[in-house]
């Protein structure tokens, strides 16, 4: 704490970064953090810091789309980073990390591999929460920050957040980003959210706006893989009282399918939030998805090798395992959320969506963005 203390004097531009954690406590310390130190805190969705009672005005939730901003991230580079949780969600805000040569703190209790990367960070040996509430404590006042910095990323956070809620009211077909926006529409009590792999935990992080609702985001980011994703929502709703809701893609739908089953069988109450875009919908979003590679066999059998379409009609499959099936789009996705968690049993909310154009639709977002974040200049 001491030396964050004389890293603060010396520090105008700090940064505080909060990857996937699951730490009670840890999102009002690392808030009072943040005020003290006066820096943006940089929250993953899996973080619970953008959620919440606790203060969030210190909070950067569209961190993914303003750093996409070319002008943006390179005029915004910190010289004091305070890390706490896992890898980011985000791959451009990890890389980004991993890119700067200020000064970076990891606090960590041990408890988990969280530097799989090689970037370079001095590891602080601590519970999170204890030591966010501790350095709070001891930083105050003693924040050399520049006022600038912090406003700076409030301010594009802002216009983010300003542009994206105005594309969203205009959007009138399936978007798979739209769950995002849905969960915290619908559910304003306490309630868990199982992110799934693959797109959802990265639409979940892109898109969640910071609100004050008591949702908890949890994943299975660790494994990071798209096996078992409903028995970990059922089993969570097997012992949490408040309603339990998991969104995943159809792949992962299919690799976990018979967990159906044992829902019905023991009298389950959850929500699955079924994203179905016939295939592995991520791989459009990376290299291969537009490579002209043919001795690789690529853009050829992208298909086979990636885009991987099942072609199966999947509500006939969750009936017969005693799920309710349920058909939305953009328009009733956010009524059926809050309708299926009101009730009891298990509801399957099947989201159908293209994956060229759920490409497309990205782009479109993105852009907004970048012309709100453009235009301050």
């Amino acid at each position: 704490v001491r030396a964050l203390v004389r890293a603060a004097r010396a520090a105008a531009r700090p940064l505080i970064a909060c990857g996937p954690i699951d730490v009670p406590g840890l999102a009002t310390a690392a808030a009072s953090l943040a005020a003290a130190l006066r820096a943006p805190l940089v929250a993953d969705v899996l973080a619970n810091v953008r959620i919440g009672e606790h203060g969030r005005s210190h909070v950067i939730a569209h961190h993914e789309a303003i750093l996409r901003v070319d002008r943006f991230r390179e005029a915004h580079a910190p010289d004091l980073v305070i890390r706490f949780g896992a890898t980011p969600t985000s791959k451009l805000l990890a890389r980004w990390l991993e890119q700067q040569a200020a000064p970076q703190l990891l606090v960590d209790d041990g408890g988990g591999w969280n530097r799989p990367s090689s970037d370079a960070v001095t590891r602080v040996d601590a519970e999170p929460a204890a030591f966010a509430a501790a350095a709070a404590e001891a930083v105050a006042g003693e924040s050399s920050a520049d006022p600038a910095w912090l406003e700076s990323w409030l301010a594009a956070d802002a216009r983010a957040a300003d542009a994206l809620a105005t594309w969203f009211a205009g959007l009138d077909e399936p978007f798979e980003g739209a769950v995002a926006r849905a969960l915290v529409t619908a559910l304003d009590e306490e309630a868990i959210v199982v992110a799934g792999n693959s797109m959802p935990v990265r639409d979940l992080d892109t898109f969640t706006p910071r609100a004050s609702s008591g949702l908890r985001f949890v994943g299975n980011r660790g494994a990071n893989g798209i096996d078992g994703l409903l028995s970990t929502t059922l089993g969570a709703a097997a012992v949490q009282p408040q309603p339990v809701v998991g969104v995943v893609g159809d792949l992962s739908l299919l690799h976990d399918l018979t967990a159906l089953a044992a829902g019905s069988r023991l009298g389950l109450d959850a929500t699955i939030v079924l994203v179905d875009n016939d295939g592995g919908g991520i791989f459009s979003f990376l290299p291969q998805g537009s490579a002209d590679q043919p001795e690789l066999g690529l853009p050829g059998a992208y298909e086979t090798l990636f885009g991987t379409p099942h072609g199966l009609d999947l509500g006939p499959l969750v009936t017969a395992l005693g799920a309710r099936h349920v058909a939305v789009d953009a328009a009733t996705l956010a009524a059926e959320l809050r309708a299926a968690v009101d009730r009891a049993g298990v509801d399957v909310l099947h989201l159908r969506s293209d994956r060229t154009r759920n490409v497309e639709l990205h782009q479109a977002a993105q852009a907004a963005v970048a012309a709100a974040l453009e235009g301050r200049r």
